[in-house]
């Protein structure tokens, strides 16, 4: 006498065959990705379009001892945003353990702190200051058709995971053709090891990604960094290590100091020579 399978077994059975299976695709096609290496280039774009934001590394975490480190980034007036409207913002977010500086060297950045109708804007040689907590956007404010870049140099400390959270994020927008088409799994997981908090997600939520979905997700091959997104960086001749254009002007006015000072040296020792000579006399 066969027994009937009661319905709730069979539903766990199907649904959990199912994920199974999801899993397992997923996994395939997480493993057979080919990534794009940017190891040679100095500059990586988040998308394959115009339409696209730009990261260059200035001062990497290495540089600094882990104090620092600070990416140039140009936010292009169409650039792909995660919050409709605004070129070039990301999802709401706050860092647990960094102070963020942006220095805008160009165009018109907007952003809000704390509260998204508490808009307010930054322009050339201006600079805001985001502590460790604050929720936070920032997006390009003179963009849209007839708007203009916005560049700005973003400062980070102390450096913890460093720059792979802007290589990392940036790569895979390339890869998948723009930032809004990443898995948000992928996403999460760089989040995630990156101590970078989305406030768009309920606590108790993130609390749960963090704690069961970010491992299943590296179980499916995902990683939160790519060493093929790691860049290029631009080395001193001198010295061979990164400097960026503060640094330049410094290491030119101290040549140039320097040179002074051989000078005012040399004339010296030619007074010395003279009075020497006289004396000799």
């Amino acid at each position: 006498m066969k027994l009937p399978i009661p319905k709730m077994m069979f539903e766990a059975c199907f649904f959990g065959g199912l994920i199974i299976l999801v899993a397992g695709g997923v996994q395939y096609q997480v493993s057979r990705k080919q990534r794009t290496k940017f190891n040679d280039q100095m500059y990586i774009e988040d998308a394959k379009t115009g339409n696209s934001t730009r990261y260059r590394v200035l001062v990497g975490k290495d540089d600094t001892a882990g104090e620092y480190f600070t990416v140039e980034v140009l936010m292009r007036p169409m650039a792909y945003g995660l919050i409709k409207g605004k070129p070039g913002s990301d999802a709401a977010h706050y860092h647990t353990n960094q102070q963020e500086r942006i220095r805008v060297k160009q165009g018109k950045l907007g952003y809000f702190i704390g509260h998204h109708s508490h808009v307010q804007a930054a322009e050339a040689g201006e600079e805001v200051i985001i502590k460790p907590g604050e929720a936070h956007v920032l997006f390009n404010a003179g963009g849209g058709s007839n708007g203009s870049d916005l560049l700005l140099e973003v400062t980070h400390t102390p450096a913890r995971h460093g720059e792979a959270l802007y290589e990392t994020l940036a790569g895979l927008g390339y890869d998948y053709e723009s930032p809004l088409a990443v898995s948000p799994l992928q996403r999460w997981l760089t989040l995630g090891y990156a101590e970078v908090v989305p406030t768009d997600i309920p606590p108790a939520t993130w609390n749960f990604i963090q704690d069961w979905l970010l491992p299943f997700s590296q179980k499916m091959g995902y990683k939160p960094f790519y060493s093929q997104y790691k860049t290029k960086r631009e080395y001193s001749r001198t010295h061979g290590s990164v400097v960026d254009d503060d640094n330049r002007e410094q290491t030119r006015w101290k040549s140039r100091a320097d040179k002074d000072q051989d000078d005012d040296d040399d004339d010296v020792d030619s007074i010395k020579l003279d009075m020497d000579a006289a004396d000799d006399l």
